[in-house]
């Protein structure tokens, strides 16, 4: 249920930085630094666990 969660919050909060990017017109790499900031906080306080490490291995490998 946590990853339900998690994807709500995370649409939400992809849904909102753009209406505030439409209409403050701030950069774009902010709106994007901002998601996966957000992202990444609200993952750590539902408890669930995002492997950096694989990840980062697997964009060395393309």
């Amino acid at each position: 249920m946590k990853y339900m969660y998690w994807v709500l919050i995370s649409l939400l909060i992809f849904w909102e930085t753009n209406a505030l990017q439409d209409i403050y017109a701030f950069s774009v790499i902010w709106q994007y630094t901002t998601n996966i900031l957000l992202v990444g906080y609200f993952a750590y306080l539902l408890n669930i666990s995002i492997p950096y490490r694989k990840a980062t291995q697997l964009l060395r490998l393309q």
